[in-house]
């Protein structure tokens, strides 16, 4: 997977890529919103982790793009809906590659790729979907967390909703998995 994300060219030749880890054979698969270079987020993602049920060890994380797009000035921005159509094809890949029961979608640009509109994230928190068969939880992102911090908003109720999240994923697996048809 991370041999595909790395030689991929087709946004930006220059751009750093953040590559996916964990269990291949996890049953949870984790698509967080989008690469970002910023180390408290990957702090404080290991702290929601570590404050949920979730087993870390039977899980597999991506982003719904994987390029770090940044502007001009170098600071990070928002991928564009191109950027987003392009690394579509790697989410599809990783989930076809992974095979989860369970896939958790954080934040409004992963929710994106599993809709065909612009949709509001606040809309869809903590609603419970299907894709391609599997499970499917949406959930806010680190950077969302973030970004209510940054204008002032309450965000422990929104915390705490991430951590239900992984406790739902991971008490979804003690249930039998449910077959489907899908076209």
């Amino acid at each position: 997977v991370n041999d595909l994300i790395s030689s991929c060219s087709l946004c930006n030749n220059h751009c750093t890529k953040r590559l996916t880890y964990g269990n291949s054979n996890a049953n949870i698969l984790i698509i967080s919103d989008y690469a970002t270079d910023i180390p408290e987020y990957d702090e404080y993602f290991k702290y929601l982790l570590d404050n949920s049920d979730i087993d870390q060890n039977d899980i597999f994380v991506t982003n719904a793009v994987n390029c770090i797009c940044k502007r001009s000035d170098g600071e990070e921005r928002i991928p564009t809906f191109k950027e987003l159509s392009n690394c579509k094809r790697y989410t599809e890949f990783v989930i076809d590659f992974v095979k989860p029961r369970v896939i958790i979608s954080m934040g409004a640009t992963s929710l994106n790729q599993f809709t065909p509109d612009n949709v509001n994230i606040l809309e869809n928190i903590d609603k419970n979907t299907c894709y391609k068969g599997i499970h499917t939880i949406i959930t806010y992102s680190i950077r969302d967390i973030f970004n209510f911090e940054k204008y002032d908003e309450p965000t422990d109720d929104k915390i705490n909703d991430i951590i239900e999240s992984f406790n739902k994923a991971q008490s979804t697996l003690a249930k039998p998995a449910v077959l489907s048809v899908t076209d």
